[in-house]
């Protein structure tokens, strides 16, 4: 016999020691034969022992969220925030490891997972330590970045138009 009415969907609570949804709703999924507290051991296993890497190889500015462990710099200005990619950058394609990265304005996020394996390995805490050890500070002084700026003059302007046609 069919139901009358459709079945309410039921509302997930968040999880008791991060208070997230999405990990309440991870638990529900991996729980097996009803058995929810196997479920947490695992989960909260997991990511105490992330936490617990972090704080062994260093990495104490490093945190970890949603699949990626992450670190977020802040520098003076926006050519501080360049070289700091670009160095980072530099360094993920040495260990040929690439992170995520986001850019503004005197901030710079750094994630890190290994998307071959599913989640955060080795060679992620491996690669956070480099980042950390060349950059424990990130700003530069400002008169390191100083230099003339050159001018872009209407007769440059329509010289270089002129060049292209």
């Amino acid at each position: 016999m069919s139901r009358r009415h459709a079945a309410e969907k039921r509302e997930v609570l968040p999880d008791a020691k991060f208070g997230d949804v999405v990990l309440s709703k991870f638990m529900n999924t991996l729980m097996s034969r009803g058995k929810k507290s196997v479920a947490e051991r695992v989960v909260y296993g997991a990511l105490d022992e992330i936490e617990a890497k972090l704080k062994e190889h260093g990495l104490d500015d490093w945190y970890y969220e949603d699949g990626w462990i992450r670190r977020k710099f802040n520098t003076d200005g926006w050519p501080t925030t360049l070289m700091l990619v670009n160095a980072v950058g530099y360094l993920c394609e040495a260990a040929w490891h690439h992170a995520d990265l986001s850019v503004t304005w005197g901030k710079l996020w750094v994630k890190l997972t290994t998307h071959s394996s599913g989640g955060i390995t080795d060679k992620d805490f491996a690669l956070a330590r480099k980042i950390d050890c060349r950059f424990e500070n990130a700003s530069v002084p400002r008169k390191a970045l100083r230099g003339r700026r050159a001018r872009w003059s209407g007769a440059l302007a329509t010289s270089a138009i002129r060049r292209r046609r």
